[in-house]
């Protein structure tokens, strides 16, 4: 009989029908179903008593164990034939194919008590739409279940591919569970009951070469709570900041470029047919409700479209804003999980056939960022709006300037060695430096180092010298060129000090393909000993005013703005 206050949870209670592949016959065979007490435990391996023994500690797992049903999942690339749970239904989901694995979550009875992911994430393609789907399968009050190896205790090992089982396809800590389900979760509808680390017997001084025995597995545990009535305000209550950086004071001016003349005239066709491009992951999708709001309000006659990724469809048709969703994936919900996608050009290509033959009268591209921006191009629209903050689109007819530090919006830092310029007369060449040992004077200019022939993106740099004297302080002329050696972008002094090392600011306006740091040594001034160890680049993140949210809000206001007096243009 199972323990006081336990009942088992037959299949038939918590599926439907037979759409869900339980598990086969024979694996049932292989275990009786005994209660949860200590002999079951003890005939347990080491790492699995460790885990039920943890699990037992907590009242809130132990509390929906008793109230059943509970299901507990496996991945399918799992080897695992019995539960940990021997009164649980036993699901099996498909690790290769996210779309049947929430198939076959789908196929759940509703108001279960406890559904217990055993060491399946981790096999996973996708985990936040998977996670999402099992949290909405729990009754209010019930407990979503969690365990997945620990990285440092079960991987032992910093990065992928696992060293103890090649079907794993992401590590896990704590912090890295709990943020998965955050992002996957309304963290209104939960609470976290119980996060801890299972390491009973676990032999710490075994080295890496061996598989160790003991608990080495991370435990979760959250509630799920009756979504609270004010939920649907705070989405109106943020206020969002950031730290202020300093934009540069003026952008270089390409004169040889064409004039640009736009016409403008009346438009006098409204606006009865709009799409909306918002193909962003979970969060940015989220950030663009108050959007999604105003265009709805600003066009309520009009017939509304939204393309987004297939795991925001649902949400997106729950909102009531759109009277059509179509899911399209221009990328991968999940990029930890390194699920190979179509070529770029290939995936537009297969958009411009979805498209074809749709016309609309306006259509909107809501990612901040400009690699959706083509799409745009793939619809046939009389109007075409979204961002561009570089005066890069001009075929936009409603545009949304917000500048921002780099191309992308996003930080970006690293180093170029020395080992990839080139030197003239150094005494040593090595992969880490470039070493000029002995002080000369050259007879006229003389390059000295040169390289690294590298591409740089637009966006704002700080390039710092690695550059140190091995005697005396001094400065060294130099210049950054590109164009092999054509166009000289910036130009003047090093100054080569032991304590300091010189930083030269530098703003990019467009993609340089190979630009080349050049340092010289001038006629009749001495060049001191110095080693040259290569480039540290730095280019800062975004320093918008706005964060992405309000933008989008802004560009929904421009719409509307626009469209209640429309206009058409024809650039000349």
């Amino acid at each position: 009989m199972p323990a006081p206050g336990f009942e088992e949870a037959p299949a038939e209670f918590v599926t439907e029908e037979s759409s869900v592949e339980l598990w086969s016959p024979a694996a049932q065979q292989l275990h009786e179903i005994p209660s949860l007490d200590g002999e079951w435990i003890a005939a347990k391996p080491l790492r699995e008593q460790s885990l039920l023994r943890l699990m037992l500690t907590h009242d809130a797992i132990r509390s929906a164990l008793s109230d059943g049903p509970v299901v507990e999942v496996r991945a399918s690339a799992d080897g695992r034939l019995d539960c940990l749970v021997p009164f649980a239904a036993a699901m099996e989901v498909n690790a290769n194919d996210s779309k049947e694995a929430q198939r076959a979550i789908r196929s759940l009875k509703n108001d279960i008590s406890m559904l217990f992911l055993h060491n399946a994430l981790q096999y996973l393609t996708e985990t936040r739409q998977f996670l999402g789907l099992c949290f909405s399968k729990l009754a209010i009050g019930g407990v979503l279940v969690i365990s997945v190896p620990h990285q440092f205790l079960y991987e032992r090992k910093l990065r992928l591919p696992s060293r103890r089982n090649r079907f794993h396809r992401r590590f896990y800590t704590s912090n890295v569970l709990l943020a998965d389900v955050e992002e996957a979760i309304d963290p209104s509808e939960f609470r976290v009951r119980f996060l801890g680390e299972s390491d009973a017997g676990y032999p710490y001084r075994e080295g890496l070469g061996g598989s160790p025995g003991g608990g080495q597995d991370i435990l979760l545990a959250v509630e799920r709570l009756e979504r609270p009535p004010w939920r649907g305000d705070m989405d109106n209550d943020e206020i969002w900041t950031g730290t202020p950086t300093k934009p540069p004071r003026f952008l270089p001016l390409d004169r040889k470029a064409p004039t640009q003349i736009r016409i403008i005239a009346p438009d006098p066709l409204a606006a009865k047919r709009i799409i909306l491009v918002k193909l962003d992951h979970r969060g940015d999708f989220m950030m663009a409700t108050q959007a999604f709001q105003t265009l709805r309000t600003g066009f309520e006659t009009a017939h509304l479209t939204l393309v987004c990724g297939s795991w925001n469809a649902a949400e997106a048709e729950r909102s009531g804003y759109f009277d059509e969703v179509i899911p399209f994936d221009f990328f991968a919900e999940d990029d930890s999980a390194r699920t190979e996608m179509p070529p770029r050009a290939a995936l537009i290509a297969e958009f411009g056939k979805r498209m074809a033959g749709k016309p609309y009268d306006l259509a909107i591209d809501l990612r901040l960022y400009d690699d959706t921006r083509e799409l745009l191009q793939k619809i046939e629209a009389r109007n075409r709006a979204g961002f561009d903050r570089y005066d890069a689109f001009p075929w936009l007819t409603i545009r949304l300037n917000t500048p921002s530090a780099s191309d992308d919006d996003r930080g970006e830092t690293g180093v170029i060695p020395a080992n990839v310029f080139h030197a003239s007369t150094a005494t040593g060449h090595k992969a880490y430096e470039i070493a000029f040992e002995e002080p000369f004077t050259p007879a006229g200019q003389q390059t000295l180092i040169w390289g690294p022939y590298q591409q740089l993106k637009p966006g704002r740099y700080q390039l710092e010298c690695l550059i140190d004297p091995l005697g005396d302080e001094f400065d060294l002329a130099f210049d950054i060129v590109k164009d092999h050696g054509t166009v000289t972008i910036a130009a003047g002094l090093l100054p080569v000090r032991r304590k300091a090392r010189p930083i030269i600011d530098l703003m990019v306006v467009e993609t340089i393909p190979e630009f080349e740091l050049r340092l010289f040594g001038r006629a009749a001034v001495p060049v001191k000993p110095f080693r040259f160890r290569g480039l540290r680049y730095t280019r800062p993140g975004v320093f918008r005013g706005v964060h992405q949210s309000e933008a989008m809000v802004l560009l929904a206001h421009l719409v509307q703005m626009r469209m209640h007096d429309a206009f058409t243009t024809e650039l000349v």
